[in-house]
């Protein structure tokens, strides 16, 4: 029985899918370059090669995220746009420019959950580029609506970035190392108590000998 157009072209992208899955790098490809004549969609077609090269070298199929995430948005299409930023910003944690990206996207889609969460992985980010206090800025402005929980888990983080990057805040430092050592004794955490307290010792015995004197004054 002679195949419909629609037949056919759905075995093309199982193939496609096929290829992809077995490592068929040359296959799939060639198949995707026989597909782009029957798809007239730049955005789907950009992300589609982008998908496909992800299987292979997630660092190739980066840029073109990036082209098919701006095809995207410029089309209109913000929610597909955003999917794409929310996963570059899963492989590449430390760029700003995705998170910032994901950010305007929320407020355009009205989603303040999702973007809360942006908001959390850009203070996370801003950390793990050593801009410590611009990190705590942000981070002070969502601090009311999250866990108890994740707020230590910033604060412990932050006094670990702070100390790496010889923030020169003193007192800043006190104040946030406080609160951590608070947290664990108030949780009776005493084994991430002692793992922060030799992180601590390895980064700056001298604030190492502040912490274990507040912890013995809280007893």
């Amino acid at each position: 029985m002679k195949q419909l157009p629609s037949e056919r072209s759905s075995i093309a992208w199982f193939k496609l899918a096929e290829y992809v899955g077995r490592g068929d790098r040359e296959r799939a490809f060639g198949l995707y370059r026989l597909l782009v004549h029957s798809v007239d969609d730049q955005p789907f077609l950009k992300k589609l090669e982008a998908d496909i090269w992800s299987a292979f070298d997630i660092y190739k199929s980066q840029e073109l995220y990036e082209q098919a995430a701006h095809l995207y948005k410029n089309a209109g299409n913000f929610s597909e746009s955003l999917l794409i930023y929310e996963l570059l910003t899963a492989h590449f944690p430390e760029n700003l420019f995705y998170v910032e990206q994901a950010i305007v996207l929320c407020d355009e889609l009205g989603l303040e959950k999702k973007k809360q969460e942006f908001n959390k992985r850009q203070c996370h980010a801003l950390l793990s580029l050593g801009r410590v206090e611009k990190s705590l800025k942000a981070f002070q402005t969502l601090e009311k609506n999250i866990r108890s929980m994740d707020v230590l888990q910033f604060h412990k983080e932050w006094v670990i970035a702070a100390l790496t990057h010889h923030y020169s805040e003193q007192e800043t430092i006190k104040i946030i190392l406080q609160k951590v050592l608070d947290g664990y004794l108030r949780m009776a955490a005493d084994t991430e108590l002692s793992v922060f307290l030799v992180t601590i010792k390895q980064l700056n015995p001298v604030w190492y000998k502040d912490a274990f004197g507040y912890c013995e004054s809280q007893k």
